[in-house]
């Protein structure tokens, strides 16, 4: 998604190396995709489970602060559809990787998020 951060930030202004960038960006995309599917799920599941899903969601924010916030209803439903297909994006052959962009893109549009 900030795919282009690093390439336009100063080497001299960055904290980390390149590749450490790429790293966190890939581990962000992930935690934003698992903190989606755990919010949008979560009235859906047993009791027992939905306290599994708060500890583990309470977990990675801990551990990523900057993970993306989600908001209540069809936004964050389309904010954690759009953060899904952005993690699945690189597992995907060209033509789906572009449906998965135009479809993100209209999300976008029509939620007004980034």
């Amino acid at each position: 998604m900030y795919a282009w951060a690093y390439l336009i930030l100063p080497q001299s202004r960055m904290k980390k190396t390149v590749e450490e960038e790429k790293k966190l960006m890939a581990e962000r995309k992930a935690v934003n995709y698992v903190l989606g599917a755990l919010s949008c799920s979560y009235e859906s599941v047993p009791a027992k489970f939905q306290e599994k899903f708060a500890q583990l969601a309470k977990e990675l924010r801990e551990e990523y602060p900057e993970a993306r916030k989600l908001e209540d209803g069809a936004k964050k439903q389309a904010v954690a559809i759009t953060d899904a297909m952005s993690y699945l994006y690189k597992y995907a052959d060209e033509e789906e990787q572009k449906a998965y962009a135009e479809y993100a893109e209209k999300m976008r549009e029509k939620y007004k998020f980034n």
